[in-house]
C-alpha cells in the first residue's frame, strides 16, 4: 500500500495555519531568494529604508499554498485556486513582528495578521507589533533562579558551598525535605556546609541536602524573603554561564566498548543486525537517553535513573535518584559540551542534573500533572515536556517555562522535533497527533487515525514523514506534506517505540506487552523498508521472553541502536548494530 489522499483522512486532518502543506523550514542562515521584494515592502510601510542588518530577527520556510492568496485572502476577491509556489517569512523590526507571503518569482507580496488567514493590511496602514501568540520572553530573576514555585529564587547549586547566615538562627537539618521530618542536627550561623544533593520543593520552601562535617541531612534555603542560606561564592544570578557549578572542559568523544567496524545502520544491512552488547537494569524501565558527548548511556524507570559509561559497559552503573517520584522519561542537551540532563517525573515536575557531578541543578514544573516525556530541539536551546494535556516550552539556559501549546484532551504521551527545529510533533492518550509549527508558535495539523494512546512519534530526517506507533497495535506513516497515512503494522500488542535510521530509508519498531507466565514469544524488532512500505523482517532480543520492547534510539552517528525491555521486575539494556564491509 502507498500513502494516499482520502476523503476520510483529509476530513480528520485540520491545517490550522492557512490550510497550506508546509516544507522545511529555515532559522536564519542563508536569506530567502525573495528578501529583496520583503525589505522593499517594509521599507514603504515604514518610510525608512530597512536593510537585512537592521533585523532583530527572522525565520522562513519554503510553501506550496493552496491558491495565489498565499494562506491570506481578501474577503470578496477571487484568486487562481491553482496551487502557488512561494515563501513564508517572519520578522521581527524594532520589536513588531511580521508575517509575509510571497510567491517564488517575487511577484506577489503580501503582508498577513500573524496568526491568522484575514485580510492582508493595505500599504497606507502601519502594522501593529503583534506578540508570538504563545512563546512569551523569559523574566530574569534577580537575586537567583526559579526552583520552586512561590518560593525564593534559589541562590545554591549541588557541588558549592554555602553557609549559615551569620546573623542568623541555628539552621536545623532534617532526615527528609519536610518541617515534619525528625531534626538530626543543626547549622550554626557562619557555619559552611557542602550541597551534595537536591534541590527539592516543599511547603513554600526549596530544600537541598547539606553535608556538615559527618551529618548529612536536609536544610531548607529560606522563607519570606528571608534566606538562612547564602552562597559561599558568587551568587548564581552573577555567574555568565546559565548552568551553576564549574563549566567542565570537553572530553574526546567516547570509544565505545563495541566493535570497530560497526556500519552505519541503514535498509541494505537492517538484515545483518545483531546483538552488540547486553546489559541488566536492576528496575523496571522505559526509556533509554545518550550523551551527546557518547560517555554516558541513561536508563529511567521506577528507581531513579542508572547511568552506565560506554567504554565499560560491564561496571555497576551510578544510580541518581529523584525522591519517590517514578522517571517516565530522559534526555540529555544535544550540546557535546553540556552536561546537563533532564528528567520527566511522575510527581509532575522537571529535574535538571548535572551529570558531572551527579547532582540536581533545578526543579522545573507545576506538580498539577504527571510528565511523560521530554525532547530537546536540536540546537539544545529549547526543551518541550508533555506535562498533563499541555505541550510547555522551556528555555534550556533558565528554568521557565516560555510558551504552552494545548489542544490534546488526553496526556501527552511523545514529542520529536524536526531535524530543522521548526516542527514539533505530539501524541496523546486522545490518539491524537498534532504538529505545531515553531517558526511561528502555532498549530499546524491535526492527525487522527489511532483508536488509541500515541506512545511514540519520530520525523523522518527530511521531515518529509512522521512515523507514529500507539496503544492499538499499529503503526502509521503519515506524510507530512499531504493528508494521507499508511498503515505499515498491526498487531495484537501496543507499539511503545520506534525510530528511523540516519539514512531514513529503514524504520525500526517495538512493542509487546510484559508477560509473566513465560508464554510471551518475546520481545522483538521489525524492521521496515520505508520507501516500499514493507517488511524486512525481525530481530529477537536474547533474554527477553517475558519483556516488552519500551524504549529505543539511534546513536554514534546511527551506528548503534540502544533499546530497553521491561518486565515488571527488571529491565534489560541492548545495544545491538552491524559489522562488515560497507
Amino acid at each position: 500500500m502507498r500513502i494516499a489522499l482520502t476523503r476520510t483522512l483529509a476530513g480528520v486532518l485540520l491545517l490550522m495555519i492557512g490550510l497550506v502543506p508546509f516544507r522545511a523550514a529555515q532559522a536564519q542562515g542563508e536569506p530567502p531568494p525573495v528578501m529583496p521584494a520583503i525589505l522593499a515592502d517594509l521599507s514603504a510601510r515604514t518610510g525608512q529604508a530597512v536593510t537585512l542588518a537592521d533585523l532583530e530577527d527572522w525565520r522562513w520556510s519554503a510553501r506550496t499554498f493552496d491558491d495565489n492568496s498565499l494562506g491570506c485572502p481578501r474577503p470578496g476577491e477571487q484568486y487562481d485556486p491553482r496551487p502557488t509556489s512561494g515563501y513564508r517569512v517572519i520578522i521581527t523590526f524594532r520589536g513588531a513582528t511580521y508575517d509575509y507571503r510571497v510567491s517564488r518569482s517575487g511577484a506577489i507580496v503580501i503582508l498577513c495578521p500573524m496568526g491568522s488567514i484575514g485580510p492582508t493590511p493595505t500599504p497606507d496602514q502601519t502594522p501593529v507589533a503583534t506578540p508570538l501568540p504563545t512563546i512569551m520572553p523569559p523574566t530574569p530573576t534577580p537575586l537567583g533562579r526559579e526552583v520552586c514555585p512561590g518560593a525564593l529564587p534559589s541562590r545554591l547549586a549541588t557541588g558549592r558551598s554555602a553557609r549559615a547566615v551569620e546573623r542568623g538562627m541555628p539552621n536545623p537539618i532534617r532526615s527528609a525535605p519536610t518541617t515534619a521530618s525528625t531534626i538530626i542536627g543543626q547549622v550554626e550561623p557562619g557555619q559552611a556546609v557542602t550541597i551534595v544533593g537536591g534541590p527539592e520543593c516543599g511547603e513554600g520552601m526549596v530544600w537541598w541536602q547539606v553535608s556538615a562535617g559527618m551529618l548529612v541531612g536536609w536544610a531548607a534555603e529560606g522563607q519570606n524573603r528571608v534566606y538562612w542560606l547564602e552562597p559561599q561564592t558568587e551568587p548564581l544570578s552573577t555567574l555568565p554561564a546559565p548552568t551553576p557549578g564549574p563549566s567542565p572542559t570537553p572530553r574526546p568523544r567516547a570509544e565505545l566498548a563495541l566493535p570497530a567496524d560497526r556500519l552505519v545502520i541503514a535498509a541494505p544491512n537492517a538484515a545483518q543486525l545483531a546483538p552488540f552488547a547486553t546489559v541488566s537494569v536492576e528496575q523496571p524501565s522505559g526509556a533509554v537517553a545518550w550523551s551527546a558527548d557518547g560517555h554516558t548511556l541513561a536508563v529511567a524507570g521506577q528507581g531513579g535513573i542508572s547511568l552506565f559509561k560506554t567504554e565499560a559497559l560491564d561496571a555497576p552503573p551510578r544510580l541518581l535518584r529523584a525522591g519517590s517520584s517514578p522517571v517516565h522519561d530522559v534526555a540529555f542537551s544535544p550540546d557535546p559540551a553540556d552536561p546537563r540532563m533532564v528528567t520527566a517525573q511522575d510527581d509532575g515536575t522537571i529535574r535538571l542534573w548535572d551529570v558531572a557531578t551527579g547532582g540536581q541543578i533545578a526543579v522545573l514544573g507545576d506538580r498539577v500533572a504527571p510528565v511523560h516525556t521530554l525532547a530537546f530541539s536540536p540546537d539544545g536551546r529549547l526543551l518541550a515536556s508533555g506535562s498533563g494535556a499541555a505541550v510547555v516550552l522551556w528555555d534550556a539556559t533558565i528554568p521557565g517555562p516560555v510558551g504552552r501549546f494545548e489542544g490534546h484532551t488526553g496526556s501527552v504521551r511523545a514529542l520529536a522535533f524536526s531535524a530543522d527545529g521548526t516542527l514539533l510533533a505530539s501524541g496523546g492518550d486522545d490518539g491524537s497527533i498534532r504538529v505545531w509549527d515553531l517558526v511561528s508558535a502555532t498549530p499546524l495539523a491535526v492527525l487522527d487515525g489511532h483508536t488509541a494512546a500515541v506512545l511514540e512519534v519520530a520525523f523522518s530526517p527530511d521531515a518529509a514523514l512522521l512515523a507514529s506507533a500507539s496503544e492499538d497495535g499499529t503503526v502509521r506513516l503519515w506524510d507530512v506534506a499531504g493528508t494521507g497515512s499508511a498503515v505499515l503494522e498491526e498487531r495484537a500488542d501496543p507499539v511503545r517505540a520506534l525510530a528511523f535510521s540516519a539514512s531514513g530509508d529503514l524504520l525500526i519498531t517495538g512493542g509487546g506487552v510484559p508477560d509473566g507466565s513465560g508464554a510471551a514469544p518475546g520481545a522483538r524488532l521489525h524492521l521496515w523498508d520505508v520507501a516500499q512500505q514493507t517488511p524486512l523482517g525481525e530481530v529477537a532480543l536474547p533474554g527477553s521472553a517475558r519483556s516488552a520492547v519500551t524504549d529505543m534510539l539511534l546513536a554514534d552517528s546511527g551506528t548503534v541502536l540502544a533499546v530497553v525491555t521491561a518486565s515488571p521486575a527488571h529491565s534489560t539494556l541492548h545495544l545491538l548494530g552491524t559489522t562488515g564491509a560497507g
